[in-house]
């Protein structure tokens, strides 16, 4: 979805996986992903900020640091 462009339905997608599982981080950084595709750079650091520093998923981390270098 997010690669389509589809940005409020990746957004519902990510924050219903996030109700079901609140720490799956890979949907965190998603959300701060489309937040900073939407040019919201405070809401991208707000959710992306936090996975930089989990040593629990090695793969959010990585695009998360990788995110807020973007920003």
């Amino acid at each position: 979805l997010m690669g389509q462009g589809r940005l409020d339905a990746a957004e519902a997608a990510c924050e219903r996986v996030l109700a079901r599982a609140p720490h799956y981080l890979l949907a965190q950084v998603n959300l701060g992903w489309i937040a900073l595709r939407r040019g919201d750079h405070a809401r991208a650091l707000e959710l992306l900020a936090p996975a930089t520093r989990d040593d629990g998923d090695r793969k959010a981390a990585l695009y998360a640091t990788f995110y807020v270098g973007l920003v």
